[in-house]
């Protein structure tokens, strides 16, 4: 599901814009995170895991639009946008989650650390139990 048009629709009827723009955007990156945990679970069972590529793909690329699109408070940090960039880049060329994991693995953590500061009230998953 593409979020942006939703969100431009909850834009026009909220009072906050800001406030509810940024919940788009955590939910965004919770769902990226998300689909890379389930990819990353697939992968190392073997699993082709096709469905996270491309939950991946459209997650990491639609938190920056939004960012882009709607906030007006602070900008995400450049590591999380370049993160995202990443993580969109090689799902959106990938068909097998193994073939992507590690960079996934990578850019994932980079995000998951800076999340407290990003979206303190986000519940995702830890990446760090597939490391190693």
């Amino acid at each position: 599901m593409k979020l942006i048009p939703v969100i431009a629709l909850i834009a026009t009827l909220s009072p906050n814009t800001s406030e509810a723009a940024h919940r788009f955007v955590c939910m965004a990156i919770e769902k990226a995170l998300e689909a890379t945990d389930e990819g990353l679970s697939d992968a190392a069972a073997g699993l082709a895991g096709t469905r996270s590529v491309g939950r991946i793909a459209v997650y990491a690329n639609e938190a920056p639009q939004m960012v882009a699109s709607f906030s007006t408070g602070d900008p995400l940090p450049e590591a999380v946008l370049d993160a995202l960039a990443a993580m969109h880049g090689a799902a959106t060329g990938a068909e097998l989650i193994a073939d992507i994991a590690p960079l996934l693995l990578e850019n994932g953590l980079i995000i998951q650390e800076a999340m407290p500061q990003i979206c303190p009230r986000s519940d995702y998953p830890d990446l760090a139990r597939h490391e190693g």
